[in-house]
């Protein structure tokens, strides 16, 4: 009877090891159960390049990004109808330190925003919503520059089933994007891709991508309400 003890104990001992080989491969976290970096990012770029509309929230962390009329942004949020419509609130800083909340209509190569003091809309010559943030560029352009790339796991977003990818980008992809951009300089970039449909729900740049910024400085845009119906016109 000891000596059948024995055998069930080792029958049993093998059983479990192997039960501990299998499970890694059956589940976690990691790259092993993702396609490869790469064809994430390249299904992601096709599905960004392919969006009617997005709802998206750009912000900062340790610092702004200077835009028109002198103001620094902290943060926007509202509607873009790819390629050169955009509707937002934008809180920024004027002189330096004075927290205001501006209204911003881009269409095409003419923008409009409101007067941080008097709240009255203004037309802004010879700009473009580059010139203050063009967040269907910034993403696209994050997904074509990114550069080894590697999947970090499978998490979530708002509810969404997606891959955490990270890499590294050359600045200059985001040339026309942000307002300012100096090309040459190497930051690090996550994005957050569907799982199911390709789509990014957000994409976030580690690095001052030009002279005066910190090293600290990251900028984080998330994207949803992908191809809701947007109407964007022109402030009466």
């Amino acid at each position: 009877m000891r000596h059948n003890g024995a055998v069930m104990r080792a029958v049993l001992l093998v059983a479990l090891l192997g039960l501990a080989v299998m499970l890694p491969a059956c589940g976690g976290d990691g790259e092993g159960e993702a396609p490869p970096a790469d064809e994430i990012v390249a299904k992601a770029a096709a599905a960004a390049g392919g969006l009617r509309s997005f709802h998206f929230r750009l912000a900062h962390e340790n610092g702004t990004t200077p835009i028109l009329m002198g103001l620094e942004l902290v943060s926007a949020e509202g509607e873009v109808a790819p390629p050169d419509r955009l509707q937002a609130e934008v809180r920024a800083k004027a002189m330096g330190s004075v927290s205001v909340t501006v209204n911003v209509v881009g269409i095409g190569e003419r923008a409009w925003v409101t007067n941080p003091f008097t709240r009255q809309w203004q037309e802004q010559r010879d700009v473009r919503i580059g010139d203050i943030a063009d967040p269907a560029r910034l993403v696209v352009g994050v997904l074509q520059g990114v550069r080894e790339a590697r999947v970090v796991k499978r998490t979530e977003v708002d509810g969404a089933d997606v891959y955490q990818l990270a890499g590294k980008l050359d600045s200059g992809a985001l040339e026309g994007a942000l307002p300012f951009v100096e090309a040459g300089r190497t930051v690090s970039v996550e994005v957050w891709v569907g799982v199911d449909d390709s789509l990014p729900r957000r994409a976030r740049i580690s690095g001052p991508l030009s002279a005066g910024e910190g090293d600290d400085i990251v900028r984080q845009v998330d994207l949803s309400r992908f191809d809701a119906d947007v109407d964007i016109q022109p402030p009466e």
